[in-house]
């Protein structure tokens, strides 16, 4: 309970323009089900929110630092000169909360902020890409994972098995919310066909792990 306190009083410093070390003249919040995004003028801040899915657990400060790093780490290989650092959220000896320098209560991504407009999924929206920029994007994705990392540690998340686990646990959390935003019969069709997929083309996986196609790339790409 004190660790979500925290998280919401830093949430609460970092809504304020005044919080930050540069000029910020209104703050945009936006939240996903696992981290809490603060637009303040040329920068963007993104928090892990302290939860724990199954698939994910970032309940402490440690992991959501761990992961922040991580996360970095991972888009710097596909990005230039936006995903900056992680940042400390401190707080003072007058309990006033800023960015870096002190005994961290939170840890954000600092990344550079990229107009919403240039977004591939809004470009695609105006057809405003072209054919030739799309296969020019296909090769650099397709360069980019065939030099991503391989191992036997890599290849145990292509399992069918592990895979398969973590779709029913998705449906398993998603099962009780059902009736309210899904029809039951359309929530139980998704995922019996879902299973049969992983019944009729589990060789299928199983090969793909023979040839080695399970990388460490990205899984994250939205358009």
């Amino acid at each position: 309970m004190e660790g979500l306190q925290i998280f919401q009083e830093v949430c609460d410093a970092m809504a304020e323009p005044a919080f930050y070390p540069h000029p910020v003249a209104r703050v945009e919040c936006r939240e996903t089900h696992i981290s809490t995004v603060f637009l303040a003028g040329e920068w963007v801040y993104k928090l892990k929110k302290p939860v724990a899915f199954g698939f994910l657990d970032f309940h402490t400060l440690d992991v959501r630092r761990y992961f922040c790093e991580r996360e970095v780490i991972l888009n710097q290989r596909l990005t230039h000169g936006v995903y900056h650092k992680v940042v400390t959220i401190c707080r003072d000896e007058t309990g006033q909360l800023f960015v870096d320098g002190g005994e961290p209560l939170e840890y954000a991504v600092k990344m550079r902020r990229l107009p919403d407009e240039t977004n591939l999924v809004e470009l695609l929206r105006r057809c405003a890409v072209s054919h030739e920029e799309l296969r020019s994007l296909g090769r650099y994705l397709a360069d980019f994972y065939s030099h991503s990392a391989s191992s036997p540690e890599i290849d145990h998340y292509g399992d069918p098995e592990v895979i398969a686990f973590n779709m029913e646990e998705n449906f398993q959390q998603l099962e009780p919310f059902v009736d309210a935003f899904l029809e039951r019969e359309r929530w139980e069709f998704i995922r019996e066909v879902s299973r049969a997929f992983f019944r009729i083309w589990r060789k299928l996986f199983e090969s793909r792990v023979r040839k080695g196609c399970i990388r460490d790339g990205h899984g994250d790409l939205r358009a």
